[in-house]
């Protein structure tokens, strides 16, 4: 795809063929035999973005026969892109972002989304997106969404003054992670291992999400792998004005956020990161997020960020490379400089998992 660039990453093709089978019943019906052919449940054990066959030891691509997808292609291209709304690509946009998981071979449907016989047909759809303003716009509020189970919440609500605890002792537990696992894993990337294959700063850290006035707050719907909660509450996040905010946009901003200061995690996120990339020579580093937060108060990774990002390698020097996993659509990590109005909390409910989120009550 030769144009919008944050349409070509892996999430953002998802993205567009997600779409695409929401709107047309023979679009839907085209993809599923397609994709479950290409599932590695399905007895296809592929690589996305590397085609690495994890059983057979190959780097032969999908051998999906070309007039099947080509289908798919013609099914997609057929489409009216003007008949798309913003409430198809809102629920498109959840659908893809849940079905993230970077300890795993992508899905069916990922490997479907990134075969070149679907750039043309992707990139029409991606430029009736982007013209029509269909994804959610920001309307410059912030929230910070708790979901809760059994009425009880899953984690308990970030504390500004927790930060500098939290940072302190985070590169230790990495470190030590990083040891234990050159210690005690296989070198051999095709093993059956999984650890932290996240990159996220430290859990418990304040996080806030952006608000748009149709669908909310996006960390309500916007969560990647959710267990289907059906209540939450958010809470306004207010920030000083002067707060330092790094931007995650493109490839060279994580690049140059890693370049800062690296820390290496090879022997921790090997095989999830393999299984999700198809990679396995390189190293693999990440930011240590205690030394960024000594420039920067926050840092921010927005949509258009994570379409094209989230998932794919990221060159960071020869030979080294790095991962976005485990990031939500529009989140930003405060390491200080935001505080959460609990007196302002809401509550929030939803009938089903696949359903809209709406307010029930002010506490």
């Amino acid at each position: 795809m030769s144009t919008l660039p944050a349409f070509a990453g892996p999430r953002g093709r998802r993205l567009l063929l997600a779409l695409a089978s929401r709107t047309s019943d023979a679009v839907r019906s085209t993809v599923f035999p397609v994709a479950l052919d290409l599932d590695r449940d399905a007895g296809t054990p592929l690589i996305m973005f590397g085609w690495a066959d994890v059983e057979a030891h190959t780097g032969e691509p999908p051998q999906t026969p070309n007039d099947e997808v080509a289908d798919v292609a013609r099914e997609i291209s057929n489409l009216d892109p003007l008949a798309l709304t913003s409430a198809d690509v809102w629920k498109a946009l959840v659908e893809t972002v849940d079905d993230a998981a970077y300890w795993q071979p992508p899905r069916g449907e990922d490997v479907l989304a990134a075969r070149p016989e679907l750039d043309g047909a992707l990139s029409r759809l991606a430029t009736a997106v982007a013209e029509q303003d269909l994804l959610p716009p920001p309307d410059g509020e912030a929230y910070a969404v708790v979901h809760l189970r059994d009425g009880e919440p899953n984690t308990p609500w970030p504390t500004p003054s927790a930060a500098p605890d939290l940072l302190q002792g985070w590169t230790a537990q990495m470190l030590e992670g990083e040891r234990a696992a050159s210690r005690d894993r296989p070198r051999d990337a095709r093993a059956p291992y999984s650890g932290t294959w996240w990159s996220t700063p430290p859990h418990g850290l304040v996080v806030s999400t952006p608000h748009s006035k149709a669908v909310g707050p996006w960390g309500l719907s916007l969560v990647e792998d959710g267990l289907g909660e059906t209540e939450a509450l958010t809470a306004p996040v207010v920030a000083r004005p002067a707060a330092r905010v790094y931007t995650i946009e493109s490839a060279q901003d994580w690049a140059s956020l890693c370049r800062m200061a690296p820390l290496e995690v090879t022997a921790s996120k090997r095989h999830d990161w393999y299984r999700t990339t198809g990679r396995d020579d390189v190293r693999w580093v990440i930011p240590d997020w205690p030394t960024i937060a000594v420039e920067w108060d926050a840092v921010h990774l927005t949509l258009a960020g994570y379409l094209d990002l989230a998932g794919r390698l990221i060159d960071v020097y020869e030979g080294v490379a790095s991962v976005i996993a485990g990031w939500n659509p529009g989140a930003t990590y405060w390491f200080r400089g935001a505080h959460i109005e609990r007196s302002a909390t809401i509550s929030w409910v939803r009938a089903e998992s696949d359903k809209p989120w709406h307010q029930a009550s002010r506490e």
